[in-house]
């Protein structure tokens, strides 16, 4: 327990928490034990843990992309809406941009998919997420060869994660 944390529970006040930018060890943590959920596709789960990773940090974009994965596998029509609309209020990066394409895969809503991905594209034209993402979109369009080219495309910048080859086994 940190001084801080030592501190606002003697003196009543409770202390803000500690996110990236400051350090925090419980948010890497969280983030990562969140993602483990979403690759073991144990959706409650992951959205009980994303909620209280809410209530600690706030709506980050990281958090709300989460949240709309998992929502959009968990069938949870409203908060994956709800993530979708503050994650691409603000501007999405290109994770978020990646998780919103991933939402998108999700309901099989191919070209919605393929929108978020040649955006997260644009944001880092080497993410292999990304690239998977435009994979996953094009198989589910029925465009087998131009998904073959985004595959390689992914292998040059480092490979699919479990998760990404999941989806798009779900695509094709």
């Amino acid at each position: 327990m940190s001084a801080t944390d030592l501190s606002s529970r003697t003196s009543g006040k409770t202390a803000a928490p500690q996110g990236r930018e400051s350090g925090g060890i419980h948010e890497s943590t969280l983030l990562a034990s969140a993602r483990t959920l979403i690759e073991e596709r144990r959706w409650d789960a992951a959205l009980n843990l994303l909620d209280r990773m809410r209530e600690l940090d706030g709506d980050t974009p990281e958090i709300l992309g989460l949240v709309a994965v998992a929502a959009a596998h968990a069938r949870r029509r409203s908060v994956r809406d709800e993530a979708l609309a503050k994650l691409t209020a603000g501007a999405p990066d290109g994770r978020g941009w990646e998780s919103i394409a991933s939402s998108h895969l999700a309901n099989a809503e191919f070209a919605e998919a393929d929108r978020a991905a040649r955006q997260a594209l644009v944001a880092d034209e080497e993410s292999p997420a990304a690239w998977g993402a435009l994979a996953s979109s094009f198989a589910g369009l029925g465009w087998f060869d131009e998904a073959e080219e985004c595959l390689a495309s992914a292998r040059r910048h480092g490979g699919l994660d479990p998760f990404a080859r999941w989806q798009l086994g779900r695509a094709i």
